[in-house]
């Protein structure tokens, strides 16, 4: 079998379509980022969240004064 010195394929052409399919697979990668970063159920979450604060913010708020005297009791009994 001879020896040739040329490429199967046009070099050319090849490159082409690797550049097209590289960017193809860019758009695609770049359009699944962006659908999978707006799920519909992120708004609830959000608004899950900002409740459950406000919820746990108020609990600590009616213990504080509750934990200042039992602190100031305990510190009279070290001294």
């Amino acid at each position: 079998m001879p020896a040739i010195d040329g490429f199967f394929r046009n070099l050319s052409k090849i490159h082409v379509v690797f550049a097209a399919s590289s960017l193809l697979l860019l758009g695609a990668t770049l359009w699944m980022l962006h659908d999978d970063h707006n799920d519909e159920w992120r708004v609830w979450q959000q608004k899950f969240d900002r409740i459950e604060a406000a919820r746990l913010s108020g609990i600590g708020l009616d213990q504080q004064d509750q934990l200042t005297a039992k602190t100031e009791e305990l510190k009279q009994q070290i001294s």
